[in-house]
């Protein structure tokens, strides 16, 4: 995906995240190591076989993978499904200290206020989550947003709208038509003490 193209672009090991979806991107990225991190038994069966699988919670991630050993970590669809706000926060900070300095997590989500409602219409969808409010649990969780989209992918491709691979390639493309359709954002962070944040659209 080309939207997850700049933040990998220097990556030599790509770190855990959460959910299936995740391992699309550790199948298509080049990277000396590739994790995935997932309390469903069904990811090994769906991971490609140089990706190591951690059946493990995401909270108890620095037990299976070394601190200060990734330089990115990629979240598809997952902080939504923690039962609390102390979980979201307790994720992230395990991944901060999974990171390199320097090292990246990319969160996407579905954006509350985009996808009102239908965001309930998943039965695990415990947390209620905007771009704004996980900007501000990066913070908290020590890591420093660096790009933040409010608006990207659709909430689901499960919808009367086709979801042909040219047609999603295309639309990737064309991110004025994120701000029509897209429900889910899109935050990279960084392991560091201070950086400036670019806002995009």
């Amino acid at each position: 995906m080309r939207l997850l193209a700049e933040p990998l672009r220097p990556c030599r090991r790509p770190g855990p995240g959460g959910r299936g979806r995740l391992l699309r991107v550790h199948q298509q990225h080049p990277a000396a190591v590739r994790i995935a991190v997932d309390v469903n038994p069904e990811t090994r069966l769906h991971a490609a076989p140089d990706v190591t699988v951690h059946e493990v919670g995401a909270e108890e991630l620095t037990r299976v993978v070394p601190a200060g050993s990734c330089d990115v970590a990629f979240m598809s669809n997952f902080l939504e499904h923690c039962r609390t706000r102390d979980q979201v926060l307790d994720v992230l900070r395990q991944v901060r200290l999974a990171l390199r300095p320097g090292g990246k997590v990319l969160i996407l989500g579905p954006n509350f206020s985009a996808c009102v409602r239908d965001y309930f219409d998943y039965f695990d969808h415990y947390l209620p989550l905007t771009d704004r409010a996980v900007v501000e649990a990066v913070r908290l969780a020590g890591l420093e947003p660096v790009e933040v989209r409010p608006r990207t992918l659709p909430f689901s491709f499960r919808s009367r709208l086709p979801s042909w691979p040219w047609l999603v390639r295309l639309y990737l493309r064309l991110p004025l038509a994120w701000g029509l359709f897209g429900a889910q954002f899109f935050v990279v962070a960084e392991r560091r003490e201070a950086v400036g944040l670019r806002l995009a659209a």
